[in-house]
């Protein structure tokens, strides 16, 4: 590097309401995969630039399989192996780099250029292939495209130049003139010039002002580019005709340009001109699917066979497995099921039923989200070999440890960017799952800890109000103390019921659920307990002996479980209290997971 430099930080926005609008598993995937791979391109760009010689402060990237791959000129053809590390986002939107002061205005351009053309690319290689389906009979359908796809993405660089005034300022704002807090100092200048960029930036508009276009049916912010004026069946074929490479609209798919690109880009930029592999190469599972994996385990021994199982089929769908016969279902959204695969369904249900196990799978799965606790301020106090230090394990933790803990608990991993977490698990395995995603963030340095958010949904349950559930929650987590775990259960006839448990108060948690498994176990005293919680819960003596007398007067509640798990929680405040007996309720519901339509 020169002996003038800069610090250049890098953000790609919108993070949340670009993932989160999704309809489908496979589309929130999709919005993640993007993030990653256009960051993936705007630090290539850098290095390239500066020679490989450019020094990334965070994240450590240059071992990322996304970066290497976008490095990479050959076109090599990945690997097996290969393609199951590069389908895994963990590049997070952000990075910081030490740059050339004296090119650090070229740096920012080259960078804008990098991500503009990369999304380019993949947003025309999607209307190209939906222009040869639609463009015969409605040659006007993309006419606000090029708009909505141009202003999609909010692309924020700020640069800092290092300067020998730097020392004096420093101290000004309260830092010391020693080297180590010199660059804590300029850490944390450069962050105060973020923020007061995000104040003033300029949002164009995504499309032209006399557009009278209906909205799109996901953001609601933009207007749909599909084919318009066509009656509600003329469009059920329409739709249709983008049934390709595994992926397809259905009906009420009514989508943006930028919806329109989450959905097909990978069965038409990724999987065909970028990685050259078939589409099922990409293992996203459904809802359905996820809330069946732990019945699966039961009945198919072996992690590997259980996703072979369903893998061998390759246009799976998990709605199969809730379905009475190959033809009971929505044919305008739903592909039939072969024969051969619905006798295999019905060979698990036979099975399923010689073991006494429930004939089909339970119809609840878990969206766990989880977010490192003061994670700012651990970076802005460290130096700047102790922040390339923290940058190398965050790195590993979201390469490495996360993607096999989920695996393990057969989860779907949606995105594990540094210290941020997206999953979605079978509601058996979601607890354990999260607490030894949160042991191993805890084994990186002393004093890191984790805060999480799980939602328990139904699989018909609108997957981005799903999201916002467990997104509270993971809130409800950080305002309660941090470093904690908050569990929101949504039945199908209510709101979000949600308590809050620490990571070591979860095994007795799994000790209570297991009780309650058995068909035999009994929870109706919690519920008379809740009928008189308004009058007993100021006087914890009365409500303490009335929770132990319903408990001994039922002969088969979980007793020692139970009586274990109510003393370990209210060990804390009065508020504490009407937190256990939400837990149990919980485990009670968990543990009667079953099919519900």
């Amino acid at each position: 590097m020169a002996e003038k430099k800069a610090y250049l930080s890098f953000s790609l926005g919108p993070v949340q309401s670009f993932i989160a609008t999704a309809r489908t598993v496979r589309d929130l995937w999709s919005g993640s995969y993007l993030l990653s791979w256009l960051t993936a391109h705007a630090a290539v760009s850098v290095y390239e630039m500066s020679k490989g010689e450019a020094q990334f402060i965070e994240p450590d990237i240059q071992k990322n399989p996304i970066f290497k791959f976008t490095l990479d000129k050959s076109q090599k053809k990945p690997t097996e192996s290969e393609i199951e590390l590069l389908l895994i986002p963990t590049i997070p939107n952000r990075f910081i780099v030490e740059v050339d002061a004296v090119q650090a205005d070229t740096v920012r351009k080259q960078i804008e250029q990098a991500v503009n053309e990369e999304w380019k690319k993949i947003s025309d290689t999607v209307r190209n292939f939906l222009k040869g389906k639609w463009d015969n009979e409605y040659p006007k359908w993309d006419e606000q495209w090029d708009k909505q796809i141009k202003h999609c993405w909010d692309v924020q660089i700020s640069v800092l130049p290092v300067c020998d005034g730097d020392v004096e300022l420093a101290k000004k704002i309260g830092f010391s003139k020693d080297e180590n807090d010199l660059f804590k100092a300029r850490m944390f200048l450069l962050g105060q010039l973020n923020a007061a960029q995000k104040q003033i930036r300029y949002y164009p508009p995504h499309e032209e002002k006399d557009c009278n276009r209906p909205k799109c049916a996901l953001c609601g912010e933009r207007s749909q580019e599909i084919p318009q004026g066509i009656s509600k069946d003329k469009w059920k074929e329409t739709a249709k005709l983008t049934a390709d490479r595994g992926e397809r609209l259905q009906t009420k798919d009514c989508f943006c340009a930028v919806e329109l690109v989450k959905r097909f880009a990978w069965a038409h930029y990724f999987s065909e001109e970028q990685f050259k592999c078939e589409p099922h190469k990409r293992r996203v599972w459904d809802t359905y699917t996820i809330a069946a994996f732990g019945w699966l385990k039961k009945l198919i021994p072996g992690e590997k066979s259980i996703f072979d199982w369903v893998v061998k089929c390759e246009n799976w769908n998990g709605t199969w497995l809730s379905w009475k016969s190959p033809g009971s279902h929505d044919k305008d959204e739903y592909e039939d099921c072969p024969e051969t695969v619905f006798d295999k369904i019905k060979g698990l249900r036979k099975t399923a039923k010689e073991k006494k196990f429930p004939e089909q799978p339970p119809s609840y799965y878990a969206i766990l989200m989880l977010d490192g606790d003061s994670m700012g301020e651990k970076l802005i106090s460290a130096d700047e070999k102790k922040r390339k230090e923290i940058s190398k394990k965050l790195t590993s933790f979201a390469m490495n440890d996360v993607p096999k803990v989920v695996k393990k608990h057969l989860g779907q991993l949606i995105y594990a960017g540094g210290d941020d977490v997206l999953a979605m698990l079978p509601c058996e395995t979601a607890l354990i799952c999260s607490r030894d995603i949160s042991s191993k963030f805890g084994g990186l340095e002393p004093g890191f800890t984790l805060s999480g958010g799980i939602a328990v949904v139904h699989v018909k349950h609108d997957l981005q109000d799903a999201l916002d559930i467990a997104r509270k929650a993971e809130k409800e987590a950080k305002n309660a103390g941090r470093n904690r775990l908050a569990l929101s259960i949504v039945k199908r006839s209510g709101a979000p019921k949600t308590a809050i448990i620490g990571w070591n108060q979860i095994e007795k948690f799994n000790a209570l659920l297991r009780k309650f498994s058995d068909e035999k176990a009994s929870d109706r005293w919690l519920y008379q307990l809740a009928e008189k919680w308004n009058t007993l819960e100021q006087d914890f003596h009365m409500l303490n002996c009335e929770f132990f007398r319903l408990l001994k007067h039922s002969e088969k509640a979980p007793k020692k479980e139970a009586k274990s798990f109510w003393e370990e929680i209210t060990k804390e405040p009065t508020e504490q209290r009407r937190n256990a007996l939400i837990l149990m309720e919980h485990a009670s519901f968990l543990a009667r997971n079953k099919k519900e339509d």
